[in-house]
């Protein structure tokens, strides 16, 4: 993608309320919201039932087990997937 095209993007998902962000200095940090609507809650069940069903996606969630729970930079530690 290009920049303009990324840029749009980016601002559609917040638009959507699919995605906040956050700029912290040259950085932007994107996160789901905390009160997800339900265009977001169909498509994080969407991707669950993929990360369950899809072999590539079980993969990696066994390869990310081995490195154990992520510390996140804010110091929380990143949500246990099952």
């Amino acid at each position: 993608l290009s920049y303009r095209q990324r840029h749009a993007f980016q601002r559609d998902l917040r638009q959507r309320g699919l995605v906040r962000a956050e700029r912290r200095g040259h950085w932007m940090m994107y996160a789901l919201p905390r009160r997800p609507g339900r265009e977001l809650q169909s498509n994080l069940a969407c991707l669950q039932d993929c990360a369950r069903e899809d072999p590539v996606f079980r993969q990696d969630l066994i390869r990310r087990r081995r490195f154990g729970p992520a510390t996140l930079p804010n110091g929380t530690r990143r949500p246990t997937v099952a």
